[in-house]
């Protein structure tokens, strides 16, 4: 989750790499890995000065487990 700050997310289409979107503070980035064990299908550029908030995939999962609630909620 961007805590502060913004970041570009961007793709290699072409040649280049080409933006799809900017996310700011409260946005979540790279979510889909915590359920997918595939690559990553895009690219995370800071755009400016950033803080994080990062989660362990094998402790986001022992949460779920632990909390029914909060798998729920995200299931939504």
């Amino acid at each position: 989750m961007v805590q502060e700050g913004s970041v570009r997310i961007a793709q290699r289409l072409t040649k280049k790499r080409e933006t799809l979107s900017f996310l700011n503070k409260g946005d979540f980035v790279g979510e889909v890995s915590l359920f997918e064990d595939a690559p990553r299908s895009a690219t995370v550029v800071v755009a400016e000065d950033s803080t994080f908030l990062m989660i362990e995939k094998e402790a986001f999962m022992s949460l779920l487990s632990s909390n029914a609630d909060i798998a729920i909620r995200i299931l939504k």
